[in-house]
C-alpha cells in the first residue's frame, strides 16, 4: 500500500481493559507503524481512591453523551441534540455494553475511522457524510479494498485486542 502523506506524524491512543481493570494511553507513530517506545503507560483502577469512582463514572457518561453530539458545525443544533440523545437513552436502557452497534453502523464507523486513517487530511463531516450515503455493498467493497486493507486489519485487530477468543471457539464448537 503506498504511503499517505499526514498531518499529523503521531497520535495518542487508548484502550480499556475490562479483566485487568486497567486504562492504557501510547503514542503511535505512522511513519514507522508501531508504537513510540517508552510512550506508553497504564493506570490500574484499583488503585484510584475509590471516593473519586463515582465522579470518574459520571464524568464518562457526560464525555460520551457530548461526544455524540460532535456531529461537526454544518450539522444543525437540533441533530446534535438528538443524537445526544440518543446515546444517553441507550446508555439508560439496560444495555451491558457500552458500545452501541449494529452491524452497519459498526461497518460504516469503521470504514469512516479507515478512511480518516488513510487521508487525514479530509474533512471529518464530509467523511462521515460521505459514508452514510453509501450502501452496505460499496462499504463493504471499499473495506476489502487493496487501499484501505492494512488499515482495516490494524483498527480491527486494535478493537479486538485483549479479548480471550479460546472459549468463544469452543462455545461454537458445542453448538
Amino acid at each position: 500500500m503506498a504511503k499517505v502523506e499526514r498531518k499529523r506524524l503521531c497520535s495518542i491512543r487508548s484502550d480499556i481493559n475490562v479483566e485487568l481493570n486497567t486504562v492504557r494511553f501510547w503514542a503511535w507513530d505512522y511513519a514507522t507503524e508501531a508504537p513510540v517506545p517508552g510512550m506508553d503507560f497504564r493506570i490500574d483502577v484499583s488503585k484510584v481512591n475509590p471516593e473519586l469512582h463515582a465522579y470518574a463514572i459520571l464524568d464518562g457518561i457526560k464525555d460520551t453523551v457530548r461526544d455524540a453530539g460532535a456531529l461537526g458545525a454544518g450539522e444543525s443544533i437540533g441533530a446534535k441534540f438528538a443524537a445526544m440523545k440518543a446515546r444517553a437513552d441507550y446508555l439508560t436502557s439496560g444495555a451491558d455494553s457500552w458500545t452501541q452497534r449494529t452491524r452497519s453502523e459498526g461497518e460504516g464507523t469503521l470504514l469512516f475511522k479507515a478512511l480518516m486513517r488513510f487521508a487525514p487530511d479530509k474533512d471529518e463531516t464530509k467523511v462521515l457524510a460521505y459514508v452514510k450515503s453509501l450502501s452496505r455493498g460499496k462499504r463493504d467493497a471499499m473495506l476489502a479494498s487493496e487501499q484501505l486493507k492494512e488499515i482495516v486489519a490494524e483498527l480491527r485487530a486494535e478493537s479486538g485486542k485483549g479479548i480471550e477468543v479460546t472459549e468463544l471457539f469452543d462455545e461454537l464448537d458445542g453448538m
